[in-house]
């Protein structure tokens, strides 16, 4: 008996040590797979990689077991592995960290609240469970002690689903101490797909806000419906420059580096806001203009916070950028800094490969063009740089056809095009209509052969056509030759090879 009862804690040890690894992997998946049910008929979470963190304890205990009984028994082995593990990490690193980006994922929204704060405002985030995000980000602003910093309310606050009634119970006592109310709708589609907070306060207070931010957004409401004033917040850059009628006192941009896709929130502090209307241009070191956007200007005079979106489209060449802040007018600019553009197609050169002058329509002169390749494999990419100069205002909203013609015919497109990309100058980022006379645009076209385009010779035609009519703008030469697209003199070769 005696025994048998030694025996015992030694057994239950050793039952107790594959039954905890044995937990370690069940009891994840377990959780996972129940994090993983659908919720309510909007929101079925989809499983993604992170979800597997926990299982990270048992991988990690499992392979540093394997490590220490290695090292026990074949110790130069287990310095040769050591070494080896070293030396994946140290590989593998670089790839992890290289063109790592921070976006404007809530930075630019908490400066919008934090600047413009007033006592007896609250925020109420609408945001499902992204708030920690919100969270961390108001906390890395550093603020006076006698700031305003609004409470925050979570919508929903529970799992419970988000109904009109549900809604009403949350917000009516809010808008009953009658202060001015922030919505934060952030990721809103996981919990608040039909916008009812917003509903509600839509139909209860005057809206005076109203600021996109991709996906997301942010609203104010004031009782009395009168517009937001910054308070004096410390901008991150200060300023003090008489521009456009007013003073500016400072600006911010919380990141400084781009991927094509993303859109930049400058925000411009003003002691005394600018009668003249303003716009933002983005310019390479050659001086043309790769985005232009227009921002809605605030009451002339005010102390007052004015937020100014650029997109970054999907066709900016990388390289380094200028942000330059201008009156529509054209007879005031200051360059406020300079933004990288990561992960995007090779840059362009400072002058176009080929100079022309053609006159396409009125008020605008194709400068020239340059090619990225003059080869190209069925289903690759060719990518076209036209720069146009605006020589006065052009009326309409234009769009720039670019066609790669071939011999063959394409039964795809009913004729001889393998390839085409339609779009305004830059994608949309600059439109003709905010052009003015001296701009320079950097427009580049993308185009995708066809997969099954054979082997030759091929030509591109560029043109302008009315966005609404379809109708092609005139193309004239130098030499006084007219017609509806420009052929341009470089070949492209099509081959397999």
């Amino acid at each position: 008996v005696g025994a048998d009862d030694a025996a015992t804690p030694t057994a239950r040890a050793d039952l107790l040590e594959p039954l905890t690894l044995l937990l370690a992997w069940v009891l994840p998946a377990v959780a996972v797979y129940l994090a993983a049910q659908p919720r309510s008929i909007f929101y079925t979470p989809r499983v993604e990689a992170r979800y597997l963190l926990p299982f990270a304890p048992a991988f990690w205990a499992l392979l540093g077991a394997a490590v220490v009984w290695i090292g026990r028994r074949l110790r130069p082995a287990g310095y040769v592995v050591g070494a080896g593990l070293v030396a994946l990490s140290l590989a593998y690193l670089p790839g992890h960290y290289e063109d790592r980006i921070l976006r404007d994922e809530l930075q630019s929204m908490v400066r919008n609240v934090l600047s413009q704060a007033q006592p007896g405002d609250v925020v109420l985030l609408d945001s499902g469970g992204r708030y920690p995000i919100y969270d961390y980000y108001e906390g890395r602003v550093e603020l006076p002690a006698d700031a305003v910093r609004p409470p925050v309310h979570l919508i929903p606050p529970d799992d419970r689903p988000v109904t009109p009634e549900r809604i009403a119970e949350l917000l009516d006592p809010l808008l009953v101490a009658g202060g001015r109310v922030w919505l934060a709708e952030v990721d809103a589609n996981l919990t608040d797909p039909e916008r009812l907070a917003r509903a509600h306060l839509d139909a209860h207070v005057p809206q005076v806000l109203s600021q996109g931010y991709g996906h997301n957004a942010l609203f104010l409401y004031d009782p009395a419906g009168e517009a937001p004033v910054w308070t004096g917040y410390a901008p991150a850059e200060t300023a003090d420059a008489a521009f456009g009628g007013g003073r500016l006192a400072g600006w911010e941009l919380p990141v400084r580096r781009y991927a094509p896709g993303d859109a930049l929130h400058l925000a411009l502090y003003w002691a005394e806001a600018p009668a003249a209307p303003l716009r933002l241009a983005m310019r390479d070191a050659a001086g043309r203009t790769v985005a232009l956007a227009e921002g809605q200007a605030p009451a002339a005079g005010a102390q007052a916070r004015q937020a100014l979106d650029l997109a970054i489209s999907r066709g900016v060449p990388q390289g380094r950028y200028t942000l330059t802040v201008e009156t529509v007018a054209g007879d005031e600019a200051l360059p406020l800094t300079t933004v990288d553009v990561l992960k995007s197609g090779p840059a362009s050169g400072a002058a176009p490969q080929v100079i022309l002058d053609a006159r396409v329509g009125e008020g605008i002169v194709l400068e020239g063009y340059s090619l990225s390749e003059s080869t190209a494999r069925p289903g690759g990419e060719v990518a076209l740089d036209l720069v146009w100069r605006a020589v006065d205002k052009a009326a309409g909203d234009l769009v720039v056809f670019t066609h790669l013609l071939g011999e063959a015919f394409n039964p795809a497109t009913a004729g001889p095009v393998w390839a085409g990309h339609d779009s305004r100058p830059a994608e949309g980022a600059a439109p003709v209509e905010r052009w003015r006379a001296g701009d320079r645009i950097l427009d580049r076209h993308v185009l995708t052969v066809a997969p099954d385009a054979p082997e030759g010779s091929y030509r591109l035609e560029v043109g302008m056509y009315d966005a609404a009519t379809g109708a092609r703008l005139p193309v004239t030469l130098a030499g006084g030759s007219t017609a509806d697209h420009l052929l341009l003199a470089d070949e492209i070769r099509v081959t397999s090879q």
